[in-house]
């Protein structure tokens, strides 16, 4: 048999040579797979730059903007522009900060801590907000008159801070899973039982990761709805 690429042939392909003449072929080739190492790390390196040009903290005050602007916005349009029903207002007060918080890359989302202080400070602000325009627009007092308005105010005000925090955990149980995978794969290139273990890192994530967020998203719902109905 002929090898090509070869000095001397050998029927049973043993101590093959690569013959002289064709390693500047092979090392032409060789420069060619490096470039484009190079060039994919090039463009992975500025896609992520891209993508992560904000600090964390800069990220998390730009999602407590759009949920705080959005809210009051909701509020506007919808009790002062059309004067409908409050409980539209509630929905949006649940989906406007859960949608908000979604939207966050994933790959750079600040520490969950970070983010629950967040939802506090908007859960008080937007409502403050919300309260001064009715006070503005109707002449009275913006703080509650009586204990059973506070009440209803402060759990108004749990209802938007933990529908922030369901959206920032529904991100996070989608990061987490892709990472599980990762996780996984890697085990399975160490070939040990990773058919079991990429089973059980991604139902244990799902199951904490979605828990807690449906826990989160039924409280900020409940909430919602006994602040509107006293």
């Amino acid at each position: 048999m002929s090898y090509p690429f070869c000095a001397d042939s050998d029927a049973n392909g043993r101590d093959l040579i690569i013959s002289r003449d064709h390693w500047p072929e092979l090392e032409a080739q060789a420069r060619q797979i490096a470039d484009l190492q190079i060039a994919v790390e090039n463009l992975r390196e500025r896609t992520e730059r891209k993508v992560g040009d904000r600090s964390p903290l800069g990220w998390a005050a730009k999602q407590f903007l759009w949920s705080f602007v959005g809210l009051l916005t909701a509020d506007i349009i919808i009790i002062w522009q059309f004067d409908l029903n409050t409980i539209f207002l509630r929905l949006a007060s649940i989906a406007i900060p859960m949608l908000s918080a979604m939207s966050y890359p994933s790959r750079h989302r600040p520490h969950l801590a970070l983010m629950l202080g967040i939802a506090a400070v908007l859960g008080v602000s937007s409502v403050i907000s919300m309260s001064a325009l009715t006070a503005w627009q109707e002449h009275i007092s913006i703080f509650p008159r009586t204990v059973h308005e506070a009440h209803l105010v402060v759990e108004y005000m749990c209802s938007i801070a933990l529908s922030f925090v369901t959206g920032d955990l529904i991100a996070r149980s989608l990061a987490q899973h892709h990472l599980s995978g990762q996780a996984a794969r890697f085990i399975k290139v160490l070939d040990i039982k990773h058919d079991i273990l990429e089973w059980r890192l991604s139902i244990t994530a799902k199951v904490i990761e979605i828990g807690t967020a449906i826990v989160t998203g039924i409280i900020a719902l409940v909430t919602g709805i006994q602040s509107l109905i006293g």
